[in-house]
């Protein structure tokens, strides 16, 4: 069975040479590589150049899920995996999950675990989730999967259902989520795969991450189908404010990089208000004779 690895870059001549170092070490015999180059300005197109046993398309920047697709669609696999160019695939990543997909012909993807590393390479966390069916009420409340090179789908889950190339973050939680709500699909506890953490990661923007994420889960909410998938909806609104929200506070008053401040500060107003609001009504209910119709 060939498996397509596709390796998105833009700007990530560091790492990429270890990304794709990765993807050749497996020990499932039949990949092919390709490397999608979305317009990087640094020296990627040198290095890739000199790299023999990969397939290496340029385009003009275009996003990440475009990329991704661009990918695909020059790719022949039967079998698909996407890992961004500054993370790694572990020796065993590819023959763990084509295990999980050619025993049972009715999975859309199967998705394994995941190590934390810095720059250098060494694990900064080694934990893994505790994830129980079904997934995509488990998705609705948190991202469990958190990396896409741990996923691997088949071709027709791709054609199907593409990356959203209108996101500028979070495309594979979006893409998690409509693939789930339809089909069968299915995780397990293996460490497959290393996140690298750094600061330039897209994750490191707090107000775009809120943006996007919320905007993902929100696509979901028409196509909730009971209580619990309900509750877990909203579960995974409060989650992801409680993530970011945070951050993004800190961000603006010790003007990190990231988003413009206007934005930042509408995202603010956005998601806090109202709580503050409710909180302010709450406190103003036990003082008789104050009005409320200002609020």
């Amino acid at each position: 069975m060939l498996v397509s690895v596709i390796i998105p870059t833009y700007n990530h001549a560091r790492f990429l040479p270890d990304a794709i170092g990765s993807a050749k070490n497996q020990d499932h015999p039949h990949v092919e590589i390709i490397v999608v180059d979305d317009g990087s300005t640094d020296c990627t197109p040198s290095i890739m150049h000199s790299m023999e046993g990969v397939t290496y398309i340029r385009q003009e920047n275009a996003g990440l899920s475009a990329a991704r697709n661009t990918g695909f669609a020059n790719s022949t696999g039967q079998f698909v995996v996407f890992l961004d160019a500054d993370d790694l695939l572990y020796p065993t990543a590819l023959s763990s999950n084509l295990h999980f997909l050619e025993n049972d012909t009715q999975l859309a993807f199967v998705s394994g675990c995941h190590n934390m590393i810095d720059v250098e390479g060494f694990i900064t966390d080694n934990s893994s989730n505790n994830v129980t069916e079904p997934y995509y009420t488990e998705l609705l409340r948190r991202n469990y999967i958190g990396m896409n090179g741990a996923v691997m789908y088949t071709r027709k889950t791709i054609e199907e259902i593409p990356f959203d190339t209108s996101l500028r973050a979070c495309e594979d939680y979006d893409q998690y989520l409509r693939t789930t709500r339809h089909f069968k699909v299915k995780h397990h506890h293996g460490k497959i795969a290393a996140y690298r953490i750094h600061q330039t990661n897209m994750s490191s923007d707090p107000a775009l991450m809120l943006a996007e994420v919320t905007k993902v889960l929100s696509r979901q909410k028409q196509l909730l189908r009971s209580v619990e998938e309900k509750q877990a909806f909203e579960e995974g609104m409060q989650n992801w404010k409680g993530k970011y929200l945070p951050k993004l506070y800190e961000s603006i008053f010790e003007r990190k990089t990231g988003s413009e401040l206007p934005d930042k500060y509408l995202l603010l107003i956005k998601y806090w208000f109202p709580l503050l609001k409710i909180f302010v009504r709450r406190r103003l209910a036990f003082k008789p004779g104050l009005s409320l119709m200002h609020l």
